[in-house]
């Protein structure tokens, strides 16, 4: 089996808690690193490699986990600016934070993060 191909910044935090899980692991993978600078992650080429959520529910498969998970605080606290219409122009995005912001967990945890 090829190993996974990871595109990220190397500066990247995200990038950097997938990696440090994959090492963990012990998992085969290609770090591939890209330039936020020159709007790389902005390309076709890029963007056609990450289509998963046209694809499955969660970003992993059908099921949440824990790169789901990851991402909630931070987007929770996006969502509360005045950015959130970049979620209306991408369907497959939206439908996936609504599916996670209708979970009674979300709304436990979320009922005590107040944005100062």
């Amino acid at each position: 089996m090829a190993p996974v191909q990871i595109y990220g910044p190397n500066m990247s935090t995200a990038t950097s808690r997938v990696l440090l899980c994959l090492e963990e692991l012990g998992a085969e993978y290609e770090h591939v690193p890209i330039t936020f600078a020159t709007s790389e992650h902005k390309s076709p080429e890029h963007l056609a490699r990450n289509a998963r959520l046209s694809k499955s529910k969660y970003l992993t498969d059908d099921f949440i986990s824990f790169a789901d998970i990851s991402h909630i605080p931070v987007t929770y606290y996006f969502m509360g600016t005045p950015y959130t219409p970049v979620f209306d122009e991408r369907p497959h995005l939206n439908a996936w934070w609504e599916s996670l912001a209708s979970r009674p967990s979300f709304k436990k945890v979320t009922s005590g993060m107040v944005a100062k």
